[in-house]
């Protein structure tokens, strides 16, 4: 069982009314089971709240992205000889007559439950060229056919769209089969046909995206999640051994001044203002930039700007601070919704800031 902590009674149906018993046993077995809200990860024998850095779920189990779900899945028509294909073993290869009654033409592999796919390797001993993989659901309807366009022999990759009700994968061939190995696997390369989206979260393709999301480029992106995390930084001067990574590093320290999670904007030159920008990669929809500070000097910031640009540099938006804050370490700078914001820049009114972090989001509304 999943292990429950509450338990008080122990119940046996026993539908033969002569059945007997001898002993009943209950224990903490340590089994590698997790209560219902959590999930097994096999990697560290622990159970945990979520799925996530490379993980996904499999029923009640993080299983690692790149996993091949096929491996030693039962495979029709089920001989041995045909079981190979999923042994692990590109060495053992399978190869159909051409003729006659043991003629196979097509391959299908059960993966026992339904499992997210997006991804099939498939290694043969001849050309691949014009044979189809097909992802099938439980009832055996078609999801998404591939026809093979290589002529290689060894391993090729096969992407599909993500689906996560994928029961069976099968195998056409022209006339006959030679297969070594057939591997599935969700890989995560986030790709969606036409008109779909890739939900941010999960990386699986939606077709409107739901409440908490909103739509941008291929992607359904989280409101209120910060796209500046990671981003490339220019500044017009800064001082020696500064890492301005640090200020999208996703660490602030609530402001907090430490050489490893901030940065000095600046190298106190008199009569230079100190700015930096950040190229978020790609055009973004923009409402709302936080700065968390470490300077006690909190009139430095007097008159500081945040300007939206696009990716020819013609601004979009600009907000200036006209007040004194006061001494939270944190400073935002709000904008009417604005996109095609590729660049953000802080424009100081002096010489130098120490900053620890610059987030900027598309809140969406949510947040006051």
């Amino acid at each position: 069982f999943r292990p429950s902590d509450d338990v008080r009674y122990i119940v046996l149906d026993i539908p033969n009314q002569n059945g007997m018993v001898c002993e009943v046993k209950a224990m903490y077995a340590n089994n590698g089971r997790c209560r219902h809200d959590h999930y097994y990860r096999r990697s560290t024998n622990e159970c945990t709240n979520e799925c996530n850095n490379g993980l996904y779920v499999i029923g009640d189990t993080c299983v690692e992205e790149g996993t091949n779900v096929a491996l030693n899945k039962d495979v029709f028509p089920p001989n041995e000889s045909v079981g190979v294909v999923t042994d692990g073993n590109t060495q053992s290869c399978y190869s159909s007559p051409t003729d006659g009654p043991q003629a196979i033409e097509a391959i299908e592999v059960n993966l026992g439950r339904n499992h997210k796919i997006d991804r099939v390797k498939y290694t043969s001993l001849s050309s691949l060229n014009g044979n189809v993989v097909q992802l099938l659901d439980v009832n055996r309807r078609a999801i998404e056919s591939r026809i093979v366009s290589s002529t290689e022999m060894e391993d090729v990759e096969i992407d599909f769209y993500s689906y996560d009700n994928v029961h069976y994968i099968k195998i056409f061939g022209e006339q006959s089969l030679d297969v070594c190995e057939l591997e599935a696997m969700f890989s995560n390369h986030a790709d969606c046909r036409g008109g779909f989206f890739v939900l941010e979260t999960t990386n699986e393709c939606v077709a409107t995206c739901p409440t908490g999301f909103y739509e941008h480029h291929d992607k359904c992106k989280e409101f209120n999640s910060n796209v500046a995390f990671e981003k490339h930084i220019y500044a017009n001067f800064t001082c020696s051994n500064q890492n301005l990574n640090n200020i999208v590093d996703g660490f602030h320290n609530n402001g907090v001044w430490t050489s490893q999670l901030c940065a000095i904007q600046g190298c106190g030159v008199d009569g230079q203002h100190a700015y930096f920008d950040i190229d978020l990669g790609i055009d973004h929809e923009i409402d709302r930039v936080v700065l968390k500070y470490a300077d006690n000097n909190t009139d430095a910031f007097f008159q500081s700007e945040v300007i939206l640009f696009n990716n020819e540099m013609h601004e979009r938006a600009r907000v200036q601070l006209t007040e004194n804050i006061e001494e939270s370490r944190t400073m935002i700078f709000d904008f009417d919704l604005t996109d095609d914001v590729r660049i953000i820049r802080l424009n100081s009114s002096v010489d130098y800031i120490r900053i620890c972090e610059l987030m900027a989001y598309n809140t969406g509304g949510l947040v006051d």
